[in-house]
């Protein structure tokens, strides 16, 4: 698969958690945003311990989607 193809999944909690190996607190590790999409705080992303580099809200790692894609957008 090419590596510019992501796919969006909408998940439970208990799916993420049982996925992660582990055990997620709603208002620790996550909550919902406005549109009832679930949002990792900076917390859970220093316990995760990685970038993913997927534009996180949260992203204590200093992560900029958009920053990237203009990068990248100069080398072509």
């Amino acid at each position: 698969m090419h590596p510019e193809f992501k796919i969006l999944l909408i998940l439970q909690p208990e799916t993420v958690a049982e996925a992660l190996n582990q055990e997620l607190k709603q208002g620790e590790d996550y909550y919902f945003n406005e549109q009832g999409l679930m949002v990792f705080t900076v917390k859970y992303h220093l316990k995760r311990g990685y970038c993913c580099e997927n534009g996180c809200r949260h992203c204590p790692y200093g992560f900029r989607k958009k920053q990237r894609e203009k990068e990248q957008g100069n080398k072509d």
